[in-house]
């Protein structure tokens, strides 16, 4: 077991406390499944997997839980919270307002170079030939988040971040069939960004959020 002072990040050169390297750690298994949803939270293994004491990760887990990524069971327990079927749908509908709204504030706002760089590498992941799931999700959060704060309401980037975490507790495995799709119309919406029309950033942005909702609406009916 580690105690809870202060340590060194490498990766950040800052000071970093251990509830919080404890945080990054969970919040990270719980967004990539490793922690899958549905999962029941046992802190002893818990700790024991990543060598901390119960404190840092008591208060780890009490952050996870006012974001809603875990819920607390009848028995007290704390687990992975599942979306199901109609609360992703509901979720779709959200960012699909919330998102458009961005897209058509950040318009015109976001440095060219940094545009071009960013759909250099969606590019590539659309042209590799093989969905790479992991690099999707860091494009993805990438995007989205990039347009979040772009758009200058912390509020609304705020609400969006939430969504889209919850949309990840989904189970159902909605990549292969989207990955490509979803490149071209995040490159769409982009270009739109880069050439400052707002209407067109949020019409892509509209219809990418429909596509996703479309795609998973098929998805379920080929189950």
């Amino acid at each position: 077991m580690v105690s809870s002072p202060p340590i060194r990040s490498a990766a950040a050169g800052q000071v970093e406390t251990v509830s919080e390297r404890t945080y990054r750690a969970l919040h990270t298994m719980v967004l990539t499944g490793a922690l899958p949803p549905g999962q029941v939270l046992e802190e002893r293994k818990l700790a024991e997997h990543l060598a901390v004491s119960r404190t840092p990760l008591r208060i780890a887990l009490g952050r996870l839980l006012g974001e809603n990524l875990v819920t607390r069971l009848s028995n007290g327990l704390l687990a992975v919270r599942w979306v199901g079927v109609e609360e992703y749908l509901e979720l779709v509908q959200v960012r699909r307002v919330l998102e458009s709204e961005a897209a058509r504030l950040a318009a015109g706002t976001l440095p060219t170079h940094r545009l071009d760089a960013l759909a250099a590498r969606i590019r590539i992941l659309r042209d590799h030939g093989r969905p790479d799931t992991v690099q999707h999700w860091q494009l993805d959060d990438e995007v989205h988040g990039m347009i979040a704060k772009a758009a200058g309401n912390r509020r609304l980037a705020r609400l969006i971040a939430e969504a889209r975490r919850e949309m990840r507790l989904c189970t159902i495995d909605r990549l292969p069939l989207r990955l490509a799709e979803s490149c071209t119309e995040h490159l769409a919406i982009l270009e739109a960004l880069k050439q400052g029309d707002a209407e067109a950033a949020a019409r892509w942005m509209a219809e990418h959020l429909d596509r996703v909702r479309r795609g998973f609406l098929t998805l379920l009916d080929q189950r």
